[in-house]
C-alpha cells in the first residue's frame, strides 16, 4: 500500500495534520484512568484494546462461544488518515476494518441500561465515546464472531394527534419490535384533554400546545415548528390529527409530512371517507398514505391498500377492515422513507429498487361466480377464472 502511494510512515500528505505514522497512533493511547473509573462504578462486561489488527480479528478474543459482535459502520467519525490510505491503496472498505482499528482504540462492552451513563462519564473524563454496535447471539452453523455492517438510519419522528390514535400505537409497536427504523422524538396533541389510551405511550414525550392563547392557526403551527425543531424531528406523522396545517408549517417540513386517509385517493377525500365510499356503493375501498400539501388529502401518494366491500357490510365493518390495512401500510411507508427509497417527481412518489409484481386482477363479486368456458381458439380471450 505504501509502495503504491510512494509514501512512508514519516511522510505527510494532503488532508492530514501530522505525519502518517503519528496520525495512525492517535487512537492508540493509554486508557487506564478511564478504565479504572468505569470498572469501579459500573458493570463492565468486556474490554478490547484494539492495537494490532482490526475489528474482525480483535473483537472475538473476549466473546463467549455463543455470541457475536455487530459493529455498525458509520456510527463514529473515521480518522482522515484511514480515508487517505483506503483511497491511495484502492482498498475495499471491509478489508480496512479487517486490518485497521479505523480510529477506535478501545471497545467497552456494557449493559444497555448503563450505556448512556457510561458514555457521559467517558466524556466527563476527557474521552470521546460512541455507541458503535451490539453483542447478540451467534448462529452456531456460522463461524462469524464479528461483523461490520452499515449503520441503520434511525429517522426521527414528530407525531401529530387529536385523540387516542390507533395508528400511533401501531407505529410504536413496530418500532419496539425492531420492524421500523424510527424513533419518536415528540408527540403533539391539539386536544387539551387526556387522550384515551395515552398510558400506552407514556415513554414518549407528549406536548400539548392546544391551550387557549393562540390567536391564529399560524401561531399554533409556529409553536409546533419550534417544539419539533428543538426535538430534532425530521419527519412529521399525522395520526388522526383533525386540523388543516397552515402553509407556514408545510413550508417548514416540505415533503416531510405524512398523512394516512381511509380511502383510495383521490376518491372520497375529507371527513367520514369510509361512510362516503360505503354509501356510494363501491365494490373496493382501502387506505392511502400520502405526503401532505395545502389541499385536503391531495398530496403525492406513497402507498395504498385495497379491501373488498361486501353486500352484508356496514360502514363500521368496512372501517375496521380498512383500519387493519392502515396499521400495515403506515409503518411500511415510514420505513421506505427511513431507507431513503422515496423520491417525489411531480405528483408521483417513486420507490427506489421497487420490484414490480404482476398480481391477479381483483374482482368483486369474484369471477368464479361466472361459468367458465374453454377458449375455442388462440385468438379468444383467456379464461378469467
Amino acid at each position: 500500500m505504501f509502495e503504491r502511494m510512494k509514501l512512508g510512515i514519516q511522510d505527510r500528505t494532503k488532508g492530514l495534520d501530522e505525519t502518517i505514522g503519528l496520525e495512525l497512533l492517535k487512537p492508540t493511547k493509554i486508557y487506564a484512568r478511564a478504565i479504572l473509573n468505569l470498572v469501579k462504578n459500573f458493570n463492565i462486561k468486556g474490554l478490547i484494546h484494539i492495537t494490532g489488527g482490526g475489528f474482525l480479528d480483535n473483537v472475538p478474543r473476549i466473546l463467549p462461544e455463543r455470541c457475536r459482535a455487530v459493529i455498525q459502520r458509520g456510527s463514529w467519525p473515521v480518522l482522515p488518515v484511514f480515508k487517505v490510505l483506503q483511497a491511495g491503496g484502492d482498498i475495499e472498505e471491509m478489508e480496512m476494518f479487517r486490518v485497521f482499528n479505523m480510529g477506535i482504540g478501545l471497545m467497552i462492552i456494557v449493559t444497555e441500561r448503563e450505556c448512556p451513563e457510561i458514555m457521559e462519564r467517558l466524556v466527563a473524563l476527557g474521552e470521546e465515546a460512541y455507541l458503535i454496535g451490539a453483542v447478540d447471539k451467534r448462529d452456531p452453523a456460522k463461524r462469524l464472531y464479528a461483523s461490520c455492517e452499515p449503520m441503520k438510519r434511525i429517522v426521527k419522528l414528530g407525531v401529530l394527534v387529536s385523540g387516542s390514535g390507533s395508528n400511533l400505537q401501531s407505529i410504536i409497536n413496530h418500532i419496539e419490535k425492531g420492524l421500523l427504523d424510527a424513533e419518536i422524538r415528540m408527540i403533539i396533541s391539539n386536544n387539551p384533554r387526556l387522550c384515551p389510551g395515552e398510558g400506552k405511550k407514556t415513554r414518549h414525550s407528549l406536548h400539548r400546545p392546544g391551550a387557549p392563547g393562540f390567536v391564529t392557526r399560524e401561531d399554533f403551527d409556529r409553536k409546533m415548528i419550534e417544539v419539533f425543531n428543538i426535538s430534532g424531528v425530521e419527519l412529521v406523522i399525522m395520526a388522526g390529527f383533525m386540523r388543516i396545517l397552515s402553509p407556514l408549517f408545510l413550508n417548514a417540513f416540505p415533503m416531510k409530512i405524512m398523512n394516512i386517509h381511509p380511502a383510495v385517493l383521490p376518491s372520497f377525500p375529507g371527513m367520514h371517507a369510509q361512510k362516503q365510499a360505503f354509501d356510494y356503493g363501491v365494490k373496493f375501498s382501502g387506505c392511502t398514505v400520502h405526503f401532505a400539501d395545502e389541499g385536503v388529502d391531495t398530496g403525492p401518494i406513497i402507498i395504498q391498500a385495497i379491501v373488498p366491500v361486501y353486500d352484508q357490510d356496514t360502514d363500521e365493518i368496512l372501517a375496521q377492515r380498512i383500519l387493519k390495512e392502515e396499521h400495515r401500510i403506515y409503518p411500511k411507508a415510514i420505513q421506505l422513507y427511513a431507507e431513503g427509497k422515496l423520491y417525489v417527481v411531480g405528483r408521483k412518489v417513486l420507490v427506489k429498487d421497487h420490484k414490480q409484481v404482476d398480481p391477479h386482477p381483483l374482482h368483486n363479486p369474484p369471477s368464479s361466480v361466472f361459468r367458465c368456458t374453454k377458449r375455442k381458439s388462440r385468438d379468444d380471450d383467456p379464461c378469467s377464472c
